[in-house]
């Protein structure tokens, strides 16, 4: 008889793993832990064969968890349960989008392949945060990653655009590649900043489902030059959002003077 210890947070994950293990007849589920505490103290007993860990518990993450089983029980097995394989999923299809585009002098067609990769990444990262958060398996630490996940997917894209620009003397269009990618981190920055004050930071044009329209129907008219002016809209958006951002800001500190 195998005998399981589950640790994650959500009753109706640990139910659901119950109801699946006493299916078998060679598992049996032994304890639970809702905590990172409570997991790493009963994980440290003895009785269980497999343990079941959730990366995002309270209190203390499965990392350090599982860290620390590594160094007392080096042999024990562990099973990691992660709302994140999306996200590393769609990293790898934004960076594969970015490589698309700037091969594009050797096809026509690869702005548009590259367009197609890049915003199926980005709807699989947009989607992955949604259903988390609506699943209630939203954290800081998956916030934190997805606005990460974000600005290199953007960084990546607008890197590759610009070396595109570059190979086709387009200066003025790599100056404006850079701008939109100064202005994309300027968006995540000023929200993060303002919500570390204890204040609002979402206001704004440039959201995370604009910026990636915006991408997809340059690159789909890239073959016909209409990228540059799709980065030049992409840039503009981006400041005209962090200007926006930097006067709500003051606007909520003046009238918390009041």
């Amino acid at each position: 008889m195998i005998k399981v210890l589950i640790a994650d947070d959500h009753a109706v994950v640990r139910q659901g793993l119950k109801q699946i293990l006493g299916e078998t007849s060679d598992m049996q589920v032994v304890g639970e832990a809702t905590t990172g505490p409570e997991a790493l103290e009963k994980a440290r007993a003895e009785g269980w064969d497999v343990m079941i860990l959730d990366l995002t518990l309270p209190g203390r993450s499965g990392f350090e968890i599982l860290k620390a089983l590594r160094a007392e029980k080096p042999d024990q097995p562990v099973l990691i349960l992660s709302m994140h394989a999306e996200d590393q999923f769609a990293v790898r299809l934004l960076k594969a989008g970015a490589v698309v585009v700037y091969f594009e002098y050797r096809a026509w067609w690869l702005f548009i392949a590259g367009g197609v990769v890049f915003v199926l990444g980005s709807l699989l990262d947009i989607l992955d945060g949604a259903l988390a958060r609506a699943g209630g398996k939203g954290t800081p630490f998956g916030a934190f990653l997805d606005s990460t996940i974000d600005r290199v997917g953007e960084a990546f894209m607008l890197g590759a655009i610009a070396l595109v620009f570059m190979r086709h003397g387009e200066e003025w269009a790599v100056a404006i590649a850079f701008a939109a990618v100064v202005g994309s981190f300027l968006v995540s920055y000023t929200r993060a900043r303002a919500e570390a004050m204890g204040l609002r930071g979402d206001v704004g044009l440039g959201s995370r489902a604009e910026r990636v329209a915006v991408i997809g129907v340059g690159l789909g008219l890239g073959s016909v030059g209409g990228l540059p002016w799709a980065v030049v809209a992409l840039a503009a958006t981006a400041w005209l959002t962090v200007i926006q951002r930097i006067l709500f800001v003051r606007k909520q500190l003046r009238g918390r003077l009041r």
